[in-house]
């Protein structure tokens, strides 16, 4: 029997001390870059191909899982495990520059500007 949850992994991407938001509806819903994740995939290295291939960030995930969160898209539930990812460059055009808009949001503006609750969380962690 399969698992209840669909993995995905996500990057919190940093830029200095902004945090780099992706939006697929011209600014109406931010989020984190994410990706499914399979059996046998490295977490970090699937973490940099979302960063990349979402917002445009390249970096080096770090080895520890911040936390996760769980949310629900399509009728099916998603588990997703947040990483933190420093960016070291942010390219003007990157695989889904064309659909995606990046921005760079301070802490207290990130919380504000996602929906899931359970991302709201992670990012408070980092307040304290």
């Amino acid at each position: 029997m399969g698992s209840l949850f669909v993995k995905q992994v996500g990057a919190l991407c940093w830029v200095k001390d902004r945090v780099v938001l992706v939006s697929s509806n011209g600014g109406k819903n931010w989020d984190i870059p994410v990706i499914t994740i399979e059996d046998g995939d490295e977490p970090n290295k699937k973490v940099e191909q979302a960063a990349w291939e979402e917002a445009g960030v390249l970096g080096h995930a770090e080895a520890s899982r911040l936390g996760e969160y769980l949310h629900s898209s399509g009728g099916k539930m998603y588990k997703v495990g947040v990483f933190q990812l420093p960016a070291q460059k942010l390219p003007d055009r990157w695989p889904k520059s064309s659909s995606n808009q990046r921005a760079l949001f301070n802490l207290d503006e990130a919380i504000l500007k996602v929906d899931e609750f359970g991302l709201r969380d992670i990012f408070g962690k980092l307040k304290r």
